[in-house]
């Protein structure tokens, strides 16, 4: 189980220390700003056992009309990054975005208990870095620092036949991993009120239910049920109904 775990593992930030980021923004009067890396797996080293998929008739298809040559359908293709649903993925992505941070570009340390927390000294500034998988959250004093870090984050995360960073700033967050962030002047305020909304939705409870009735239904439709007659009138009347 041990091997197993350590075959896939990929850090999650736990709930108490996520809310501790956002008090220690709060505390330094920061701003927090959102990104996200885009396909994150796609961006990943490939698996440590050689692999490779053979060629279907949608990419030979789509190869075709790319690149005006048809393919060996005999031969295979080897996979070059991570694939999604591989259980070697997560980890895959785990130590190749784990790394980027500790470039000597960005210097940033992770604290010990929890891998996903990290802080810096940016352009002379004191910042902190919150990631979830491949969202980032920066608290920082403005959007000055804010987007040159997460520009240079999708640099180092390019590959050489990209044109552009695969990576989204988000600006000023108004929600993270779940929690609705309202950042105010004095203030960062932290609730669920958009899960809950969802749960409720996603369960049918968003609305009310039907008022109870004030006397019970009837078990039967009136006309289905024979006039209220003594039993042993009936049993006379419908003699197969003594058994």
């Amino acid at each position: 189980m041990l091997h197993g775990i350590a075959s896939t593992y990929s850090s999650c930030v736990e709930q108490p220390v996520q809310r501790l980021f956002f008090a220690l923004a709060a505390r330094e009067n920061y701003r927090v700003y959102g990104g996200d890396a885009q396909d994150a797996y796609a961006h990943s080293l490939p698996p440590k056992t050689p692999t490779f998929v053979s060629i279907d008739d949608a990419y030979a298809d789509w190869y075709e009309h790319r690149f005006k040559k048809k393919l060996d359908r005999s031969l295979v293709l080897p996979v070059l990054h991570a694939l999604q649903g591989h259980p070697e993925s997560g980890k895959l992505w785990e130590k190749h975005i784990t790394a980027i941070p500790r470039l000597p570009q960005f210097g940033f340390k992770s604290t010990t208990h929890d891998r996903s927390t990290y802080s810096a000294t940016f352009e002379g500034t004191k910042i902190l870095l919150l990631r979830q998988v491949d969202n980032f959250a920066v608290a920082c004093p403005n959007e000055d620092l804010a987007k040159p870090l997460h520009a240079q984050i999708g640099k180092a995360l390019q590959l050489p036949s990209e044109d552009t960073p695969p990576f989204k700033y988000l600006g000023l967050i108004k929600d993270f991993n779940g929690l609705d962030v309202a950042q105010h002047s004095d203030a960062i305020k932290l609730s669920c009120e958009r899960y809950i909304d969802r749960v409720l939705t996603t369960h049918g409870w968003s609305k009310p239910s039907p008022p109870v009735p004030l006397k019970p239904s009837a078990p039967l439709p009136v006309d289905a049920v024979i006039l209220y007659m003594p039993i042993r009138a009936l049993q006379k009347k419908l003699p197969s109904m003594r058994h």
